[in-house]
């Protein structure tokens, strides 16, 4: 397993403030073993100190055999875990899953849509000592309605306790790297600070790494059956995850006049096009079409009579999507901020 991913250094990080953080974020290409890794610190850490942990998923069609899936590639490649029986107990209607390992109560699995219903019995999860949440960031921007807030409401209830409002209750955010217009980094403000040579990086209650693993990558682009679709960008992403992170990515000049036009998006006063190219790809540039019928702001400054209303508006849906897969072309760096502002709402 010495080709895998290790976060020994992350997990012993500091946050920007010097003390220690209570979220821990890891992203990298796909295979490289960092889920591996975390949920294998979940196993030991309740084998060798009897801390139970909280499996996170977003819907309640997710919980059944969740756990069944989190032990197995562990209990074949961890010696000593083979031997490991897990189950699982549906307790208050679905509304949260018991876990076990050889009978022992070792965890729950929770979803983020049953956030009101956990708000409610938060005192169940006094003796959970730590949270994993994988695939945090979705492939397919199939996020719960109003994730954030259901994902900060569950842990304020789970985190009471222990004698405080607030108790210290780590969470282990693991995924493959997909965009950096994810709710989380929005939110957190990482979308602004990360490029294609962030690999470590601190916030006010955070760390994160940015992984990849070169030996995976290879097996990725270098399988029989994916050299059949090596032009897929899909297959670009999960072999190398930092192209929509590299700053200058996608930057060109192009020339509209053979394209179709799609929308108008105003940032700070200035208007800027938003054209459907001859290969497919969107493309944004400066001196877009100010009486366009269709326009989008990237913020309330600029909203006006006849603006598109951003949460309620399915093209800002497709073109996050669009973005996700590398169909994006941008004129100038501005042009791609402006895109990266405008998609990042939600």
């Amino acid at each position: 397993m010495s080709d895998f991913y290790n976060g020994d250094k992350l997990c012993n990080m500091r946050d920007l403030d010097g003390e220690v953080p209570e979220i821990i974020i890891c992203c990298g290409n796909r295979t490289a073993g960092k889920s591996f890794y975390f949920k294998r610190k979940m196993i030991l850490n309740f084998l060798e100190h009897g801390i139970k942990f909280i499996i996170l998923c977003r819907k309640v069609n997710e919980m059944k055999g969740l756990f069944e899936a989190f032990m197995s590639d562990l209990k074949e490649n961890v010696p000593g875990f083979e031997h490991l029986q897990e189950s699982e107990e549906s307790c208050q209607r679905g509304l949260y899953m018991k876990i076990y390992l050889n009978g022992e109560h070792c965890g729950y699995v929770l979803y983020l849509n049953s956030s009101d219903g956990i708000r409610r019995i938060s005192s169940q999860f006094i003796d959970a000592g730590a949270v994993i949440f994988d695939e945090f960031q979705s492939e397919t921007e199939s996020y719960v309605d109003d994730e954030i807030r259901k994902f900060l409401s569950i842990r304020t209830s789970i985190a009471r306790g222990g004698g405080k409002h607030i108790r210290f209750l780590p969470y282990y955010m693991v995924s493959n790297t997909v965009s950096v217009l994810n709710p989380y980094f929005v939110e957190m403000g990482i979308h602004k600070r990360v490029d294609g040579k962030t690999r470590f990086l601190r916030g006010h209650g955070f760390v994160m790494e940015i992984t990849k693993n070169e030996t995976a990558a290879k097996e990725i682009q270098q399988s029989r059956f994916n050299l059949a679709f090596s032009n897929s960008e899909y297959l670009k992403f999960a072999a190398d995850n930092t192209y929509l992170l590299d700053s200058n990515a996608f930057v060109e000049k192009l020339d509209v006049k053979n394209f179709s036009y799609q929308a108008t998006v105003i940032s700070n006063g200035k208007f800027f096009g938003v054209w459907l190219t001859n290969s497919g790809n969107l493309y944004i540039a400066q001196n877009g079409d100010s009486g366009y019928w269709l326009k989008f702001a990237t913020s309330v400054n600029d909203m006006k009579p006849g603006v598109a209303h951003i949460r309620a508006n399915p093209v800002l849906q497709e073109w996050r999507v669009r973005f996700n897969m590398g169909y994006w072309r941008f004129q100038t760096l501005e042009c791609k901020s402006v895109i990266i502002d405008l998609l990042s709402q939600r």
